[in-house]
């Protein structure tokens, strides 16, 4: 889908798969236009830039309850490449298994676009440089009550300057290789509610909701260190089984 010059559709629940494009915007490319998306997925897509969706020159969509999955771009922006004063809203968002060769494995932000994310949850995603979210040129995005974490490759988020400053309340960092509270996000680690924990996803105990949560999880409510819910799911299995240390041998006792 290309959107051009104010043109804002409404889509709900629809599917972008498998759809590419050699330069940007794999399933969308929007330009100076504000589509409002709810309940839409965009996985497989594919393209040297947004590989799920570019949004260029003040586009700045709505998304609520959006999946974006296994999307993949051969240069920047694996789920979302936002430029030129294009600051989306995404709310309830999942972001899982995206990734950008170059930098940003969810987004890439630059010349003052910063997106506003809260309640998303972002997971498993993949770039050499901000394996979550890559920021450049007065570039801040700002994320509230939202999971970034387990990214293959890549930090957390990468600023590349010191006039992108992004603000996190309430997020939980952990798992990422390239390191969680790095960089130009450093000292936001322990204030505003800002925590690193494995969220305790259910994934094969909750095949329908895999990134929703086991009990206990320190991303509910009742345990997030800011008393609401953290990411996209809530709760969504039981306790998490524990697993008891094992020698050799009274594993073969078992069997005799």
């Amino acid at each position: 889908m290309y959107c051009f010059g104010q043109c804002s559709p409404t889509l709900t629940s629809c599917v972008f798969s498998g759809n590419g494009h050699s330069y940007s915007g794999g399933g969308m490319y929007c330009v100076s236009s504000d589509p409002t998306l709810t309940g839409c997925s965009f996985s497989e897509n594919e393209a040297g830039e947004g590989s799920g969706m570019t949004c260029f020159n003040s586009s700045s969509p709505t998304l609520t309850g959006c999946m974006f999955a296994d999307n993949h771009a051969s240069a920047s922006g694996g789920g979302m490449y936002c430029v030129y004063s294009s600051s989306p809203t995404l709310t309830e968002c999942t972001f899982s298994g995206n990734q950008a060769i170059g930098a940003g494995g969810v987004m890439y932000c630059v010349y003052s676009s910063s997106p506003m994310l809260t309640g998303c949850t972002l997971s498993e995603n993949e770039s050499s440089h901000g394996g979550v979210v890559w920021c450049y040129d007065f570039s801040s995005p700002v994320l509230t009550d939202c999971i970034l974490v387990f990214s293959t490759q890549g930090e957390a988020i990468y600023c590349i300057d010191d006039d992108s400053t992004p603000l996190l309340v309430c997020c939980d960092l952990h798992g990422n290789a390239g390191g969680d509270w790095v960089g130009c996000i450093a000292d936001q680690f322990g204030v505003n509610g800002n925590f690193s924990e494995d969220p305790l996803f259910c994934l094969d105990d909750n095949p329908e909701e895999p990134y929703s949560l086991h009990e206990g999880s320190p991303c509910l409510p009742g345990s997030s260190p800011c008393g609401q819910l953290v990411g996209a799911y809530g709760l969504g299995c039981g306790p998490v089984t524990p697993v008891e240390d094992a020698s050799w041998g009274s594993i073969k006792a078992m069997f005799r």
